[in-house]
């Protein structure tokens, strides 16, 4: 009989000695690659503790003492941690270089009993493998101060939150929340608002003039006729007057000025610098830029080389730059570009950010060898952009800087020193920094061209005025802020850091206190009633000043010249003095105004109220009777204006209405019929997918504009581009835009409220649906209704 042979015992794989805890997946990936067999690498993705969402969480009689759990979707991460620690003969707390890194490292060593004999903290700022192996080699305690500035501003942050809110929600009915640090941003914005509202514009008259050399009757250049230096502003009889004696005079140059200027490079990036530059010259917004940064920060695959880390750490308020990458640049440029282009002594340059930390290095490349040209497709579209940007900034700031020469001449009738037309043009002469920076002066081919013209004229030639006219100006308003320009003035004035810039814009945008269009910010009705309701009895958490003095107080906390609690407990003295003074002073909520009408289905009297998306008209017999429609954009309750047609569901006539988003039309019979479409406006460019429609401009549901075919959802074309900006032969493509994780013929019909990556159109079980193309990831989803067509705001 055969002996039975015993199958082959199975080596169980024993646990590296070493532990690395990091937050994320992809930056585990990366650290592992560098450390080898004798290390472990998890991530925690993220905090793995936090105050409980259901209740305050802070003992306020007990030193603000916070009550930290560890979220259901999160135990079983520590649990996995806990095990692998224990087994492990030494753990390293990798998490990233600032006070959140710092506070998700202590919340580790809390939640998953981390033997403090054997674990330590360690700080990189780059993710490369001598960065990496460095920190490794000097490892350190958890920073217990840095860790306490956190945990002052998370308790802050809870107290404004938690106790304000209700009272908000009382005084603006449509779930308003508060933030310590959002509430002033969005007062920031709306104080703008107002300040265009009353805005009175001034208005003058300029007198222009069109000359060319004598005989010719072609134009040159334009001028613009100046007094004792400066243009000469007049009213519109004083430039009329002076049209018929000038157009008669006969001209020539009778000054020319030649200056040069130095175009010195810029500092490498900063966070809100990065933030600013990326939403200006590539129209990211703050939340896209930090997403892409991270990867590049935490790795990309590169072809030959792995996954590598390509950036510095990307939550930064310095400029300085270490040593060792301050020779990396300068022999680049060097070797590169040639001496010619490098300045003598390394540049060097000042933080200006009010109360800036400095803690790390610049925003700039890990690499200064690895050119986006050189990367190649190891990264994606919007990857390159950015990190080509990051690159140009970092090179460019180790450069000799540029000149620019600018030519100036005054053209006159005669001895006339009164009456003189300036004309102006520059050029770069010598590019210095801006061989490779992606900023410098933005000369146009008419510019170019007037220069040349310029150069070859001196004082005495004579120059035919082909011309003359009066052109009327106005001043106008003061700006919205942008998304960067927002950001510069937090920046400027002090206020929250670097980590929370973009984190500030997206909550102003999800709560819908703010519209963006082209990242113009715009407050919405309820974003300015927020303000108005917290400037009335919460003025320091709206205050500037108050704001960033708190800015400053944690800061003392995290160099150690404050306790956390007593930081926490002068902001509350004066946060429960304004809490008992507005629960006792509370008025009825806003708009809650009786009108002189009844309502049609009860016969009670109409009120206004405040809703989610505004003012609307309801009856006071709420709940009993649920009627309700629009506030007209007047609000004098003047008859919704018809539109000449009937609607296509019940036959009432349709009218104009507001919603959230702007002008929609809907049917005067709602909430009857809910019957609603977009005001489109036609492009006059055929729809290249159905060949049937037109292309019109529409609306995401979060304000973004895109254009669509007029036949949807007959015909599902859609893209961002605007059609009457291509020639036709550069016709859209014949098929919507896809994402790479959408369904085949899925349309992208805007941005995620939540990750920022595209929407698509989806099939479900029940039908079309909108849904993330960031999925798995992101879970995303919502009807089509709400992002191909106008919301009602009844």
């Amino acid at each position: 009989m055969a002996q039975r042979r015993k199958s082959p015992t199975k080596r169980r794989s024993r646990p590296a000695p070493n532990l690395v805890i990091v937050e994320s997946g992809t930056k585990a990936q990366t650290i592992k690659r560098y450390l080898g067999r004798d290390y472990d690498v998890l991530a925690s993705v993220g905090h793995v503790r936090d105050l409980p969402k259901g209740n305050l969480g802070v003992d306020i009689e007990n030193e603000f003492a916070p009550t930290y759990v560890v979220p259901r979707d999160k135990q079983k991460t520590v649990t996995q941690i806990r095990k692998a620690a224990a087994a492990s003969d030494s753990v390293l707390l990798a998490t990233d270089p600032d006070r959140e890194g710092e506070a998700i490292a202590w919340h580790l060593m809390a939640a998953a009993d981390l033997d403090e004999k054997k674990t330590s903290r360690v700080r990189f700022h780059e993710i490369t493998e001598s960065a990496v192996r460095d920190a490794l080699n000097s490892p350190e305690p958890v920073d217990d101060r840095l860790v306490e500035a956190q945990q002052a501003r998370r308790v802050l942050d809870r107290l404004v939150g938690f106790k304000i809110s209700p009272i908000l929600r009382r005084r603006i009915p449509g779930g308003s929340s508060a933030g310590r640090v959002q509430s002033v941003a969005l007062r920031i914005v709306v104080d703008r608002e107002r300040q265009r509202r009353e805005f009175v514009p001034e208005e003058w008259w300029t007198v222009d003039g069109r000359f060319g050399d004598p005989g010719t009757g072609v134009a040159a250049f334009s001028a613009r006729l100046h007094r004792e230096g400066k243009e000469l502003r007049l009213d519109a009889a004083s430039a009329e007057a002076l049209l018929d004696p000038l157009g008669q005079a006969e001209y020539q140059v009778t000054d020319r000025q030649q200056s040069d200027r130095r175009l010195r490079p810029q500092a490498p990036f900063t966070t809100a610098s990065l933030q600013r530059a990326a939403s200006n010259r590539l129209g990211l917004s703050p939340s896209q830029t930090m997403r892409i940064a991270q990867r590049l920060y935490e790795g990309v695959r590169v072809p030959g080389r792995g996954q590598i880390g390509l950036i510095t750490y990307m939550r930064t308020d310095s400029v300085s730059v270490s040593g060792q990458a301050l020779d990396a640049v300068r022999g680049y440029v060097r070797t590169e570009l040639g001496e010619d282009f490098l300045p003598a002594r390394p540049n060097s340059y000042k933080t200006r950010t009010r109360n800036a930390q400095e803690a790390h290095e610049a925003i700039r490349p890990t690499e200064v060898a690895l050119s986006a040209a050189v990367l190649g497709e190891a990264l994606d579209s919007d990857q390159r952009k950015l990190y080509d940007l990051i690159w140009r900034q970092f090179v460019a700031s180790q450069m000799v800087p540029g000149t620019a020469r600018r030519l100036a001449l005054d053209v006159a009738a005669g001895t006339d020193s009164e009456h003189v037309f300036r004309v102006t043009a520059s050029r770069v002469i010598e590019p210095g920094c801006l061989q490779v920076a992606s900023y410098g002066p933005r000369i146009s081919a008419e510019e170019s061209d007037r220069f040349d013209y310029l150069s070859g004229r001196a004082v005495g030639d004579p120059i035919e005025l082909l011309e003359i006219e009066s052109q009327k100006h106005a001043s106008e308003p003061p700006p919205r802020y942008t998304e960067a320009g927002l950001i510069k003035v937090l920046e400027d004035e002090g206020i929250g850091r670097p980590s929370t810039y973009a984190a500030i814009i997206r909550t102003l945008k999800d709560r819908q206190y703010v519209s963006s269009q082209r990242r113009v910010l715009e407050p919405t009705q309820v974003g300015e009633f927020v303000t108005d309701a917290m400037a009335e009895f919460f003025a320091d958490i709206v205050d500037v000043a108050f704001t960033a003095r708190m800015e400053t107080e944690l800061d003392r906390v995290a160099s150690g010249e404050l306790g956390w609690v007593d930081a926490t407990g002068e902001f509350w003295e004066r946060l429960d003095r304004d809490l008992t003074n507005a629960w006792e002073n509370l008025k009825k909520p806003v708009a809650d105004e009786l009108l002189d009408e009844e309502c049609p289905r009860c016969s009670r009297q109409l009120v206004k109220r405040l809703g989610r998306n505004g003012i609307f008209v309801g009856c006071s017999g709420f709940p009993e009777c649920r009627f309700t429609r629009d506030l007209q954009d007047s609000g004098n309750g003047e008859e919704p204006t018809a539109v000449g047609e009937p609607c296509p569901d019940c036959g009432s006539d349709l009218v104009y209405k507001q919603g959230r988003f702007g002008r929609f039309i809907g049917c005067e019979s709602y909430p009857d019929c809910r019957y609603t479409r977009q005001i489109t406006e036609p492009t006059g460019v055929q729809c290249p997918d159905c060949g049937e429609g037109q292309l019109v401009v529409k609306k995401t549901r979060r304000g973004r504009t895109f254009y669509g075919c007029e036949r949807y959802p007959a015909c599902e074309y859609s893209t961002w581009q605007d059609p009457r900006q291509k020639p036709a032969q550069s016709a859209p493509p014949k098929t919507a835009k896809k994402s790479a994780k959408s369904e085949p013929g899925s349309a992208i019909v805007g941005e995620c409220p939540r990750c920022g990556k595209e929407l698509g159109v989806k099939r479900g079980r029940y039908g079309e649906f909108v849904g993330c193309s960031g999925f798995p990831g992101c879970r995303f989803t919502g009807k089509i209704a709400d992002y191909v067509a106008a919301e009602s705001s009844g």
